[in-house]
């Protein structure tokens, strides 16, 4: 290169990777939030008493019919220090179900109430006494209190006025045409160690006596679907495992799709 004339410089600019530094675990991160949540929702509800989970399961069934209400007792008695407190739960809307089978279901619950208004003893157990309208149809609940016991205590020898209470209701749904389950449910006192009873064995064997009567009542006994021990596993209190009235029987209701689904005979 002659001299006077200008050198030219070319200079090479060497780019260095640093890696990828893409979202893809923000993505990652927010699908384990996600999950964990929804995990911890699923355990909540669990924990929950029983009127909770059914009102949440009723919401999901139907999200847009549904609405505020309460749960529907027997009679608006007399508040006392065992009275049952209606506790006001999301319950579905009038339009959750046909005409017809809601004045089917009120005509039904209506028909139970005046057999139990009836008996001599009714006043005395009206606080402990209550029917729900569910998404599935009724649930009849006959609850303890330490003033009004079903059984015997810790044992399952049902008590006579339990049995007028549910032979008056085995005889107004005994020409119904819907299957039938029993639940037996405790509170949460243990027995002491060594016993051979459990709150399954009282519970199970408790539900097994309300069916008993039930049949003796003149319902069909093809028309019992499952009877059910639920030990204290579904507490009518949450809060306090062992107030009384965590000890019931209870009739829930059976759709037909729940029976089928569940392997029940046509």
């Amino acid at each position: 290169m002659g001299h006077g004339q200008d050198a030219v410089v070319i200079k090479r600019v060497r780019r260095v990777s640093h890696g990828h530094h893409g979202g893809a675990w923000k993505v990652a991160y927010a699908d384990m939030v996600t999950a964990l949540m929804a995990l911890f929702i699923v355990l909540w509800i669990l924990g929950q008493s029983e009127e909770v989970v059914r009102s949440v399961a009723g919401y999901f069934r139907d999200p847009i019919g549904f609405t505020d209400g309460g749960q529907v007792s027997v009679t608006e008695g007399p508040s006392g220090p065992e009275r049952s407190v209606p506790v006001e739960l999301p319950t579905p809307a009038a339009s959750w179900a046909p005409p017809a089978e809601e004045a089917r279901l009120e005509e039904n619950a209506r028909a139970i109430r005046e057999a139990l208004a009836e008996l001599p003893i009714f006043e005395r157990y009206e606080g402990q006494i209550e029917i729900e309208r569910t998404a599935e149809g009724l649930r009849v609940s006959l609850l303890e209190t330490d003033g009004g016991p079903l059984f015997e205590v810790g044992g399952t020898r049902i008590g006579r006025d339990a049995r007028e209470l549910l032979a008056a209701i085995g005889r107004e749904i005994r020409d119904l045409d819907n299957h039938i389950v029993i639940e037996g449910h405790t509170d949460s006192r243990p027995y002491s160690p060594g016993s051979t009873m459990t709150n399954w064995e009282l519970s199970t064997g408790r539900s097994n006596a309300a069916r008993r009567v039930l049949e003796e009542s003149g319902v069909d006994p093809q028309r019992i679907f499952e009877v059910r021990g639920l030990a204290d596993r579904r507490l009518y209190d949450s809060d306090n495992p062992q107030n009384s009235r965590n000890r019931r029987i209870a009739l829930p209701p059976l759709s037909a799709e729940e029976y089928a689904a569940r392997g029940g005979r046509p």
